[in-house]
């Protein structure tokens, strides 16, 4: 923070900007608040519920530690406080985000998991009546993954990456062509399960938050 921001009028600008900061992240406590109710993954509810109070205390410590610096502006502390405070709010902020991205990672992957099995249940199918049957599940589960996968590309960061996936999803046979393929070679575990599937899909989004 530049030594020569004396003037108080912009420390009233400061503190404005805390305030609006502090507004945000309550907001963002509120609607996360709002998912954890609405959902049923567990390990969403439990790692959003860790976080929210944080977050919302360190948007009020912007405020106060803006506060401060506008009361006594020549006080070194007051400034390391709310340089500390802002660090913190972005941290927080970083985490709730990192928690819901790995939400959606999941449901991705459950609902891939969910395709092969329908996959499955259509190739043992012994009679037209039951394949059909197969086949409107597999179709409605198939649906749900391009979905999951159209919301997922949209949230990339990446142009690139994002252009990548929409170009693989929009192609049906593609996809139906991938799933049969990974039927074929992993009918025991078609899929790694959420478990590590979602370590290894996330040592990927390291990398892409870390751009």
């Amino acid at each position: 923070m530049c030594d020569n921001v004396e003037e108080p009028e912009q420390f009233s600008q400061l503190e404005r900007a805390a305030q609006a900061v502090a507004k945000a992240t309550e907001n963002m406590a509120t609607v996360a608040s709002r998912q954890m109710r609405e959902t049923e993954d567990e390990v969403l509810y439990m790692e959003m519920s860790s976080l929210l109070e944080s977050v919302t205390v360190s948007g009020q410590h912007v405020l106060l530690a803006a506060q401060k610096l506008n009361i006594q502006p020549s006080l070194t502390e007051h400034r390391e406080e709310l340089i500390t405070a802002t660090q913190n709010v972005f941290l927080g902020i970083v985490k709730v985000l990192l928690v819901d991205d790995d939400a959606t990672v999941r449901r991705v992957i459950a609902a891939a998991d969910q395709v092969l099995e329908c996959l499955s249940e259509l190739g043992s199918s012994s009679d037209i009546k039951s394949l059909l049957k197969s086949f409107q599940v597999f179709s409605q589960a198939l649906l749900l993954l391009n979905s999951l996968t159209v919301e997922r590309a949209n949230s990339l960061q990446d142009p690139r990456q994002t252009k990548q996936l929409l170009r693989f999803i929009g192609d049906p046979e593609e996809v139906h062509l991938h799933a049969a393929h990974g039927h074929v070679h992993n009918h025991q575990t078609p899929y790694k399960r959420a478990g590590t599937g979602s370590q290894e899909i996330h040592s990927g989004q390291g990398a892409e938050h870390s751009q």
